[in-house]
């Protein structure tokens, strides 16, 4: 890949062939509002498109560290991605989701209004709505964390439920 300069001068890097329109006169007739795709926002979620995620809303969605994905991930709108972030193939993800430092497996679902950090979460679990998973919350196959759970410190073995309202 070369690297690419966007209308604000900050470099990205996408696949050759590949070119990204950034119209620089939004950017001048409007100083004061923030509606406006960031060029470097903007890049990040066009080169995870590209690897094979569908972003709902790219001027939606911020990734602000490391992201790497499997195929045919579904990622809806106002999802931030923080610091280190792995998701695996075909992972859903709501909206207003927040994840940081993470690690998601394959055929995971996480509803909207959930915040993981630093936890792990095995292949084809279930997570939300509005659960939380907290530092050092390891969820193994197949585990379902419904709405209002809260996960810390804890490891949920493959199976395990925690349907509501649930501090473990």
């Amino acid at each position: 890949p070369k690297p690419h300069r966007q209308a604000t001068g900050m470099p990205c890097t996408l696949p050759l062939g590949v070119r990204m329109l950034v119209l620089k006169s939004a950017w001048a007739s409007s100083q004061r509002t923030r509606n406006f795709l960031p060029a470097s926002r903007q890049c990040r979620a066009t080169a995870l498109m590209l690897e094979g995620a569908t972003i709902v809303d790219p001027a939606r969605f911020d990734a602000r560290g490391p992201v790497s994905i499997g195929r045919d991930v579904h990622i809806d709108v106002n999802v931030v991605l923080e610091g280190t972030v792995k998701l695996g193939s075909r992972v859903r993800i709501g909206p207003n989701v927040v994840i940081r430092d993470s690690e998601i497996g394959d055929d995971v679902v996480i509803h909207a209004n959930c915040v993981l950090d630093r936890a792990v979460v095995g292949a084809r679990s279930i997570v939300g709505p509005f659960a939380r998973l907290r530092p050092d919350a390891k969820l193994h196959e197949d585990v379902h964390v419904g709405n209002f759970v809260e996960v810390k410190k804890s490891e949920l073995l493959r199976g395990a439920k925690a349907n509501h309202l649930t501090y473990l």
